[in-house]
């Protein structure tokens, strides 16, 4: 019996002293957390939703715009914005809060660019997220992390260069239109259905329906360079966008090869 209780001791010591069986806990950027010790591989991808494409005008219909709804909550206080380029290679943790001033500042450029009024004008959302193959429920998910609001630049115009306005935790955002389309009961902040008129749905759960189109401009790599830096290889905007649909199917086929074993 004495030979059993000290077994048993012993083991509980070596679980409680062994840093390979403690929890790491959870992302605190994520919408449905996994735990740390369940995820099998992790890759950070980087995407660019231009709202004039056709697939995504449900997201900027007239009077509609789902930047008008962002602008709107920083007005009232419901959402914080941060500094669009406030992140380091490491973590997409958003760090510098803006202030009102400092928001009032982004928008109007700081006299070097046109006063942001409307959010039409905003024609650009960046989206950092995750795939993550959580190894408990046997299946990868992709969750978005931040999203950055951009003035896309207008040749011959007074605006030749992209324009960061502000970046947001995605986690606010979702919570927030949820909140926008219930309180007003379904008319703001929705997703506008070409085919329906009956069937739309909130910003939110079109975002997690993944309905929006876009291409990858950055995948995790060593060297933390974006697709368009990487200028000696692909010089043209035809070859980048080539290589961010290969790297959407390389991420296709490593998740369909995980079920190859």
């Amino acid at each position: 019996m004495k030979n059993i209780t000290k077994i048993f001791s012993l083991l509980i010591l070596l679980l409680l002293t062994l840093p390979s069986f403690a929890q790491v806990g959870y992302n605190p950027l994520s919408i449905r957390p996994i735990l740390e010790d369940d995820i099998m591989y992790r890759k950070r991808v980087e995407r660019r939703i231009n709202l004039n494409e056709k697939q995504n005008l449900p997201f900027f219909a007239t009077q509609k715009q789902i930047t008008d709804i962002i602008l709107d909550g920083v007005n009232s206080g419901e959402l914080q914005p941060y500094e669009a380029n406030g992140i380091s290679a490491d973590s997409v943790v958003p760090k510098f809060q803006l202030s009102p001033a400092q928001w009032k500042a982004s928008l109007s450029g700081d006299g070097t660019s046109d006063t942001i009024q409307f959010g039409k004008d905003i024609a650009v959302l960046d989206i950092v997220e995750e795939y993550v193959f959580d190894k408990r429920r046997s299946r990868m998910y992709i969750d978005i992390l931040t999203l950055k609001l951009v003035v896309p630049p207008v040749t011959g115009g007074q605006n030749p260069l992209r324009r960061e306005i502000a970046q947001f935790k995605f986690k606010d955002l979702h919570a927030y239109f949820i909140k926008v389309y219930n309180r007003s009961n379904q008319t703001k902040a929705y997703w506008f259905n070409p085919k329906n008129d009956r069937r739309k749905m909130c910003f939110s759960d079109a975002f997690d329906l993944r309905l929006f189109s876009s291409r990858i401009t950055k995948i995790s790599n060593p060297g933390d360079d974006s697709i368009d830096m990487l200028s000696e290889v692909y010089d043209t905007p035809l070859k980048q966008l080539y290589r961010s649909q290969e790297i959407e199917y390389e991420l296709m086929e490593f998740e369909h090869n995980l079920w190859e074993f």
